[in-house]
């Protein structure tokens, strides 16, 4: 089961683009459009790969043309037992973040 890099050919293999982009909004950089990318490949049998939703776009595929291209989160309360409330230190929008199951 390889890692995947940031420029590894198949990164976004078996995920389709989104294509449903508000007027305001671009496409995201960090995903190119597909909202999410490949973490292992084949992890859970051939095809079936472990995934992650990219965290500048929260798995739309666009931002908004005026927000942050690459979220830097950093801890600012614990809310509860596992909701922590995140801040990015570039354009300072706050996450409240459900660690439960």
């Amino acid at each position: 089961m390889p890692e995947i890099t940031a420029n590894h050919p198949r990164r976004f293999e078996g995920i389709t683009k989104q294509y449903d982009k508000p007027p305001d909004f671009v496409i995201c950089g960090r995903c190119e459009g597909h909202g999410s990318y490949n973490l292992k490949l084949d992890q859970y049998g051939p095809g079936l790969h472990f995934r992650a939703l990219c965290p500048s776009c929260d798995g739309h595929g666009f931002r908004h043309k005026d927000a942050c291209e690459d979220h830097k989160f950093i801890h600012l309360r614990k809310l509860g037992r596992c909701i922590e409330e995140m801040m990015c230190t570039v354009c300072s929008t706050v996450r409240v973040i459900d660690s439960s199951d």
